[in-house]
């Protein structure tokens, strides 16, 4: 851009947080800042073109959480399939029942699973309420085509499948 001529940095560092940033990048996951930029190449400019061009060498910050990894996140919704996990700035956890602690059940009434916990000839009826953190152990990645899914609803460029059925796992309230 021309008004970063002589501030170079400032006007790459633009370009790339517009390119890069709260972008997922297959394998290496959502990026949220541009950490540095460690050097920027001569420009050139190709005939006809007004802009110039560079090559540039810089660190990102990306969120890219490892398989087996605990993470805290906050219930967003359910439904009949699964428990939708976000972490504020990532939405894109799903919990599918199957990954749920035996036996739970699904209440279409409130649209919430709940954990039906039997201890000492009691039962207790424990839910995994919308709003509420959660714990979850990442059991895969997904990296997608950012696209619609084939039923037409969106699919995310970037799906974690987690799990919470382990001691320790699921609302910290529990344990």
């Amino acid at each position: 851009l021309p008004q970063y001529f002589g501030n170079e940095e400032e006007g790459v560092e633009i370009e790339l947080n517009k390119k890069y940033a709260n972008k997922v990048i297959h394998n290496v996951g959502l990026v949220v800042s541009i950490l540095s930029i460690d050097k920027i190449e001569d420009g050139y400019v190709f005939t006809g073109h007004g802009s110039s061009y560079a090559t540039v060498n810089f660190k990102i910050i990306s969120f890219l959480p490892i398989e087996g990894e605990v993470i805290t996140g906050v219930v967003r919704k359910a439904d009949e399939n699964s428990i939708y996990v976000g972490l504020g700035f990532f939405d894109d956890i799903v919990v599918p029942s199957h990954e749920l602690r035996e036996p739970s059940l699904y209440n279409p009434n409130n649209q919430m699973w709940y954990w039906k916990y039997e201890a000492e000839g009691q039962s207790h009826d424990l839910y995994y309420e919308t709003g509420v953190a959660i714990r979850v152990r990442v059991r895969a990645i997904e990296f997608t085509k950012d696209q619609n899914s084939d039923d037409g609803s969106y699919l995310a460029p970037m799906i974690i499948h987690a799990s919470v059925a382990e001691d320790g796992l699921g609302p910290p309230k529990w344990w």
